[in-house]
């Protein structure tokens, strides 16, 4: 852990003093902001190198560790006074007979089928509801992927009604995902494959992209924008998956449609993010709050809750390396990327001129907090010799609350 631990707290510093020196300096330009993904590149290929070392020298260590104990046991045998010899076939008795051989020997249809007997009741589900009139294969296929509700959970009565409600608020939601996100889930024999369905999103997901991005109404040709085009494209593709598949085997590129629906989450999570920055700036508008204290506290939250709640449970199944890096390798992504892409893209569309950053005490106590954060961290855990304590935990949780009053106060102008 000490390796790792090091080297994501150097990068996270190095970000983190280049960042607050561009906005001290008042602008940003163009290599500037290349620079911030130019440096998590190098972080990945830092990452991963080290950890092709770290492999190989786990292995050399393994092949020594081995080599010694060979050397070890020839020695004790060389050493020994035993006398081997290939003992008579008709002098080895047989082992006695155990109850658990008795077990083996046994015919499998004098054995219960314990597995039978143990299998807790299925739960309700639509494919456990058993009716004549209902589609059958492939229709059924593409009716429960289409449909975003779970009927034979409605129709349940074991299930609470705060579950059916909460069933139904959902299922507008549901229902746009299943028309634009494709789902390959390895767990299911078919991998959830359905043609159909495929077929659609073909046709919608495309349509959704460039609407989502804003570049819809982008000119191609003289008379055709984008929107036109991916039509096009869209049924090009659609046709090409009713012709090359199977309404009941998934194709060969069917892996590949988890690579799409990467893409097309990636751009929900884009749509919605930009809808609850419009949300945090009416807030902020409403209340007379800036900026910057709505990115400290409600954005902060909101964009890493689910990252404590994972490192957390992470921590809790035995694996504390892997929730402890994601604690830096989380902020560092945003950091880096989520100051190189937007000022990278905006400095292109504005000609490469220079974009002016303000300086304010705010982001002087926010580089602070992060910068004192960090350097506890990267003194603490040599301290302690690389074991996260309890002491180091509070430590952390109080100098969080410590920055975060200081914010308050800053944004409030109680200190000046």
């Amino acid at each position: 852990m000490e390796r790792p631990f090091l080297r994501d707290v150097i990068f996270y510093l190095g970000a983190g003093f280049w960042a607050f020196w561009i906005f001290y300096s008042g602008k940003i330009h163009l290599y500037e902001a290349l620079g911030f993904l130019g440096l998590y590149l190098v972080y990945i290929v830092v990452v991963l190198v080290g950890r092709l070392v770290h492999h190989r020298q786990r292995r050399s260590e393994s092949l020594l560790r081995a080599n010694h104990l060979f050397e070890d046991s020839s020695e004790s045998s060389s050493n020994s006074n035993l006398n081997i010899f290939i003992p008579n076939e008709t002098l080895i008795e047989d082992p006695p007979v155990t109850e658990d051989d008795e077990l083996e020997n046994q015919d499998d249809s004098e054995i219960p089928n314990t597995e039978i007997l143990a299998r807790p009741n299925p739960s309700p589900s639509l494919s456990n509801i058993e009716d004549p009139h209902e589609p059958q294969e492939p229709y059924m296929k593409f009716y429960k992927a289409f449909l975003p509700m779970d009927m034979g959970l409605l129709r349940s009565g074991e299930v609470s009604i705060v579950r059916k409600i909460w069933e139904v608020v959902r299922s507008p939601v549901v229902f746009l995902l299943n028309l634009t996100v494709p789902v390959v889930n390895d767990d299911l024999e078919d991998g959830s494959w359905c043609q159909h369905m495929a077929i659609i999103q073909c046709l919608i997901a495309p349509q959704f992209v460039i609407f989502a991005v804003s570049v819809a109404f982008t000119p191609i040709f003289q008379s055709v924008n984008l929107w036109e085009l991916m039509i096009m494209i869209g049924q090009a593709l659609a046709i090409f998956i009713l012709c090359t598949s199977s309404p009941n085997y998934p194709p060969r590129y069917h892996a590949l449609l988890a690579y799409v629906g990467f893409g097309v989450s990636v751009i929900w999570i884009y749509l919605i993010a930009n809808e609850i920055v419009s949300l945090l700036k009416t807030v902020g508008v409403l209340f007379g709050l800036s900026d910057a204290i709505l990115g400290l506290t409600v954005l902060a939250w909101g964009n890493s809750i689910g990252d404590l709640i994972t490192n957390t449970s992470m921590a809790k199944q035995g694996y504390p390396r892997m929730g402890y890096s994601a604690c830096f390798g989380g902020p560092l992504f945003n950091l880096l990327l989520g100051i190189g892409i937007p000022f990278t893209k905006a400095l292109i569309q504005n000609g490469n001129r220079p974009i002016s950053l303000e300086f304010n005490p705010m982001v002087m106590v926010l580089s602070a907090s992060l910068g004192v954060a960090l350097l506890t961290s990267f003194v603490m855990m040599p301290l302690s010799k690389f074991r996260a304590s309890r002491t180091h935990g509070f430590v952390l949780i109080g100098l969080y609350l410590a920055l975060l009053t200081a914010a308050i106060f800053v944004e409030f102008k109680v200190t000046y």
